[in-house]
């Protein structure tokens, strides 16, 4: 089921907009972030050239002028908000394109979700406390308030259905 994978990689990823230190990011930002990931996000994993010719940008994490291995594949764009992240170890494809962003207060996560909603064909499946899953059809997309109230913060989650899964 594609809920229970995407809810085990939201566990593993574990990571927060807030506790990465982001800026704000407007609802434009953060809209148009989930729809690159969302064309990036295929059945067969997240497409890396799609975010690329979305202008995303992939970052490399270096100690001692080493690259270091990392589990995650971490992509920003000149302005740096918001980031995109996938679950694409080295050498490996990602199933999953997380968006995370800073947000100015906590108010401002109902204007994401409001956002996601207005989507083309995209329609919210369950709702748990302030934890939202919509899905356009192709795509799970989840998202979730993160953070803390003094500085929050947002993830969404996308992820490809299977056809058969449909």
């Amino acid at each position: 089921m594609p809920e229970a994978r995407l809810a085990a990689a939201l566990l593993v990823l574990g990571a927060s907009a807030a506790q990465a230190q982001v800026a704000p990011s407007s609802l434009p930002e953060i809209t148009s972030a989930v729809q690159d990931c969302a064309a990036a996000a295929q059945v067969g994993g997240v497409a890396e050239q799609a975010l690329l010719a979305k202008g995303w940008s992939k970052a490399s994490f270096k100690q001692n002028g080493k690259e270091l291995d990392t589990n995650l594949s971490v992509y920003g764009k000149v302005n740096g908000n918001p980031t995109i992240m996938t679950d694409a170890a080295r050498g490996k494809v990602g199933t999953i394109c997380f968006v995370m962003a800073g947000l100015k207060q906590v108010r401002d996560y109902q204007g994401v979700v409001d956002g996601l909603a207005a989507l083309q064909n995209t329609r919210p499946i369950q709702k748990q406390g302030l934890k939202v899953v919509f899905s356009d059809g192709a795509h799970i997309i989840q998202s979730e308030l993160t953070g803390n109230s003094e500085k929050p913060a947002v993830r969404v989650a996308v992820m490809a259905i299977s056809p058969e899964k449909k």
